[in-house]
């Protein structure tokens, strides 16, 4: 049923590797995070400190851009 209407509705799929952290976007975002944590000059002093950076990082630098050119660059990468 599910099948019938992608592809009624022209739904392109891609043939998804069964095991590919490469493609998977959360894992990506993570990655982004972690390197954004690197430029800080000293570590964080604590957990709270940690976690109140990676949440600057979520919610200031991780854009609909950068969404989209992770998402856009999963064919090339499969």
């Amino acid at each position: 049923m599910a099948q019938e209407w992608l592809k009624r509705n022209e739904v392109k799929i891609i043939d998804w590797p069964a095991y590919s952290p490469g493609l998977n976007l959360i894992e990506n975002m993570w990655y982004f995070v972690k390197c954004e944590l690197a430029k800080y000059d000293e570590p964080p002093k604590g957990t709270l400190e940690l976690w109140e950076r990676v949440e600057h990082i979520w919610n200031n630098k991780i854009d609909k851009d950068i969404c989209l050119s992770y998402i856009n660059s999963m064919p090339e990468r499969i």
